[in-house]
Formats: structure tokens, C-alpha cells, sequence
């Protein structure tokens, strides 16, 4: 009763519950169930509602709480003296003894195998044949039933940011198994695109994954390499909800990700080329409609109010283009992912690793 009901014991069985390894949240479950079962009223016990909690091997782990296993007499392992002179064996030479030892009897017996003909048995038909050559192997063929075969090539993933809601339902299990991948031999740069991953992960989600990876990297069943991923993986995604993002990829080398707009929020090809970008048609006929429209009507109302041109040490249109400029530089210096930027570093990041860190410094002062 003491032991299942203290912090200790509720802090294992948490830790193994967000272990990266299926293995230790199974024996995480299975302990939690088998000790809150035998502390705690019947309807009232710890119980996780999952299938594998009902299997065998589930069933055979939730038995050994039952075992009786009591100690017998302590007579029966006390030596009597006629049972320690009957099992005192008898003093021999070893010479006797080998000859007194008998070879065990050989009883291998050799069966015979003949081929005996049938009298009704007719020759062979069609010997002259010649079979034909077995097919080269189809890797397709190998299943049995043709229906399961999967020929179609699997598309490349879409990222889903704000749109819908099964990125927000499934995050924190996709990030459980990015985190506990292991090290792959034929991926050259395994680490860079785990890290790419929980970075896309945690700008998608700023707030609910900031402290869920917070939660993992002071509480988890981590390696020290997994550990480290979680932590660099926080500290750049906050820069890139800050607007760093692209800058930080490039220094650091990291894998450069695709277009990761939703396919209903995009242009087809062809009209993607004719209404986006400096040099397509709309946007070639939008600047030339405004040097001959716009501009001139605009520096006639600046000549009115500053002088004429003749005075003036730059016209209109050029402190038109500075401050242009300006504006383009401000707004890529503050450009940002998140809409409230400070609410969401501080109560997704700061906030959260400055409570865990205080948390971890009083257990190791106490």
C-alpha cells in the first residue's frame, strides 16, 4: 500500500509510459495494473484500455501477482544420520569403477528400402516432352493472395500546418516515434532530417509540442544522443517561430524541405507561372500600368507641396523605392510563424524549461 501509492513509484511507472521503447511502456502498464490492483478497491484500479493489455503474454505477467509461494518445513532440508550415511557414497578406485561401468547397449537397427513395382502401374506418357524453363522470380508474386499486392508507389508526404485536424491529433505519437528511431546505416544524414522533423513538429504545434518535448527531455527514458536532438530541436524551432529559421538551416547544413503548402491552397502549374512571381505577365502588365498611371499623378501632388523637381535633391518615385525597401528589410528582419510571438516563446518554451529546471535542482538539493 506504501510503496503504490508513492511519488517514486507514480514517477516510474510516468517515465515508462513516455519511454521511446514499446517495451518499457508495456512493462510500465503491466506494473502500474498488476500493483494499483492490489492496493485499490475493485472498479477503482489503474487500467489502460488497449488491446495489448488483454494478451497472453499481457495475462501471464498479471498472474505472477497470484503466485503462492510459501516456504516449506525446516525439517525437511535437515540431514538425518541414516539419510547422510545411505547418500554417502561408497569409497572405490577409479580403475573399478570404470571397469564396473558398462557401455550402454547399441539398438540402431538398419531398415532396408526397396522400390517395388505395381503390376497395373502403366508406363509413363508424354516422355518425349521437354519442359519448359522456370520464369524468372517476380518480387510482386511473392504473396499469395494477388488482391494484397500494393504496385502503386507511395506519394511524398504533405504537411498539414493549420489545416484540418489530424497533425493536432497525432502529434505527440508521431513525435514519440521520431524520437525513438534509431540509427540508420544507409542514411548518411540520419540526424539532420530527425532534427528537421521534430523542428517541422514543434512549429506546427508551438505550444502543445514545446512542452511535450520539454516534458521528454527532462523526464524521458532517453539515450544522451536522443536527449541532445530534443534540446537543439527546441532551441532552433524557437528561432524559426522568431523568423531565423531559413538562416540557421543554412548554416547548420540541414536538409532543405519541399513546398510544404496544402495542395487546395495552391495554383495549377499553369497558372501558378502566370499570376505569381516578378516576371510573370500580371505582374510585368501591374508595373507598367503604375509607371504610367500611378507614379505621375504622384509626383505632380509631391511637387505641390515641396517645390518643383528643379529644387529638389531626389524625386518622388526614388523616396518612393527607398522606402519601399525599408519596409521590404523591416518585414523580413520580424517575420515570424506564430501571430502572438512573445505568448508563444514564453508559455511554450520558457516558461515550461525554467519550471522542470527548478523542479530537477530541488530533487538533487534534496
Amino acid at each position: 500500500m506504501e510503496i503504490g501509492r508513492s511519488s517514486a513509484f507514480l514517477n516510474t511507472v510516468s517515465n515508462r509510459l513516455a519511454a521511446s521503447s514499446s517495451k518499457a511502456r508495456f512493462f510500465g502498464m503491466i506494473i502500474g495494473m498488476s500493483i494499483s490492483q492490489l492496493i485499490e478497491q475493485p472498479g477503482k484500479a489503474m487500467k489502460f484500455d488497449l488491446e495489448e493489455m488483454e494478451g497472453d503474454e499481457a495475462l501471464w505477467y498479471f498472474n505472477m501477482v497470484n503466485t503462492q509461494d510459501s516456504a516449506g518445513p525446516l525439517e525437511s532440508i535437515v540431514p538425518t544420520d541414516s539419510a547422510s550415511k545411505a547418500q554417502q557414497p561408497a569409497k572405490s578406485s577409479p580403475t573399478s569403477a570404470r571397469a564396473t561401468r558398462k557401455p550402454p547397449p547399441r539398438t540402431a537397427k538398419i531398415v532396408a528400402i526397396e522400390e517395388i513395382e505395381s503390376e497395373n502401374e502403366e508406363p509413363e506418357e508424354n516422355e518425349d516432352l521437354i519442359p519448359y524453363e522456370k520464369p524468372d522470380e517476380d518480387p510482386y508474386d511473392s504473396d499469395e493472395d494477388p488482391t494484397l499486392v500494393q504496385r502503386n508507389k507511395p506519394t511524398a508526404p504533405v504537411r498539414k500546418t493549420d489545416f484540418g485536424t489530424e497533425l493536432a491529433e497525432n502529434t505527440e505519437e508521431l513525435a514519440l516515434v521520431i524520437v525513438g528511431l534509431q540509427e540508420q546505416s544507409k542514411f548518411p544524414k540520419f540526424h539532420e532530417y530527425r532534427l528537421q522533423s521534430i523542428i517541422a513538429l514543434i512549429v506546427s504545434q508551438p505550444l502543445k509540442m514545446g512542452r511535450w518535448f520539454t516534458a521528454m527531455f527532462f523526464d524521458g527514458d532517453l539515450s544522451q544522443v536522443q536527449r541532445s536532438a530534443v534540446l537543439t530541436g527546441l532551441g532552433l524551432s524557437a528561432r524559426e517561430i522568431a523568423g531565423n529559421g531559413e538562416n540557421d538551416a543554412k548554416t547548420l547544413g540541414l536538409p532543405t524541405l519541399p513546398d510544404a503548402s496544402f495542395p487546395s491552397k495552391k495554383l495549377p502549374t499553369n497558372l501558378e507561372a502566370l499570376y505569381s512571381g516578378n516576371e510573370s505577365p500580371i505582374a510585368s502588365l501591374t508595373k507598367k500600368l503604375a509607371q504610367t498611371s500611378l507614379q505621375p499623378l504622384a509626383a505632380n501632388a509631391a511637387d505641390s507641396l515641396s517645390g518643383p523637381n528643379a529644387l529638389k535633391v531626389r524625386t518622388f518615385s526614388s523616396r518612393m523605392e527607398v522606402e519601399k525597401q525599408r519596409q521590404q528589410r523591416e518585414a523580413q528582419r520580424q517575420k515570424s510563424t506564430a501571430k502572438d510571438l512573445y505568448k508563444v516563446l514564453a508559455e511554450g518554451f520558457f516558461y515550461p524549461l525554467k519550471s522542470r529546471f527548478e523542479m530537477m535542482m530541488l530533487q538533487f538539493s534534496s
